[in-house]
């Protein structure tokens, strides 16, 4: 295996890699079929058009912060921008979240797990910009 494959595949792009297979399935959950895969995991009907796009604006969201991220993966030089917007995305949705919960009280136990999953997904990043702050 070459230099570059290792490092792919190695503990640098870790933080990199767990954001794109959970985002990319959050994204494709939210967006896919919203009427009907959004229900089975939250207290949530998606009855009109103007939440499905809500969803469906998501995903895409969801979807190219995911490629900034592979991109980072894949080319070194994007890997201190994909590794700063995981960072300020997974810092930004765990905020939220305790604003929520701050001021709409305890969501579900999924949204909790979500919450945990995204602070530490906001940790690895600042961890791994510190630790290859020199290459």
């Amino acid at each position: 295996m070459t230099s570059y494959r290792l490092q792919v595949m190695g503990f640098r792009n870790v933080h990199l890699w767990i954001s794109v297979v959970a985002v990319v399935a959050a994204a494709l959950m939210y967006g896919v079929a919203p009427s009907y895969l959004v229900p089975r995991v939250f207290d949530l009907r998606v009855e009109t058009a103007d939440l499905a796009n809500i969803f469906r604006v998501i995903m895409c969201l969801y979807l190219t912060i995911s490629a900034v991220w592979i991109a980072g993966i894949l080319k070194p030089e994007w890997w201190h921008v994909a590794t700063v917007c995981n960072l300020l995305f997974m810092g930004s949705i765990s905020v939220g979240r305790l604003i929520s919960i701050a001021v709409d009280g305890m969501p579900s136990s999924v949204l909790i797990y979500a919450l945990i999953a995204e602070i530490i997904l906001a940790i690895l990043p600042a961890i791994q910009l510190w630790r290859f702050r020199q290459q």
